[in-house]
């Protein structure tokens, strides 16, 4: 990468805690709308590809 984005990476990343944000800004549904999706979008592949 280029020095100037290495430079700043270290200041950057104590600003924004992302593991921490997205691990709270997670809920029960979110969750259950991201599996859904999964399994619709899998049982569709497996429908076409058999």
């Amino acid at each position: 990468m280029p020095p100037h984005v290495l430079a700043r990476a270290n200041e950057i990343e104590p600003m924004a805690p992302w593991r921490k944000r997205l691990a709270m800004g997670l809920s029960r549904q979110d969750l259950e709308t991201v599996a859904a999706t999964y399994t619709a979008g899998f049982l569709a592949t497996i429908t076409f590809i058999a």
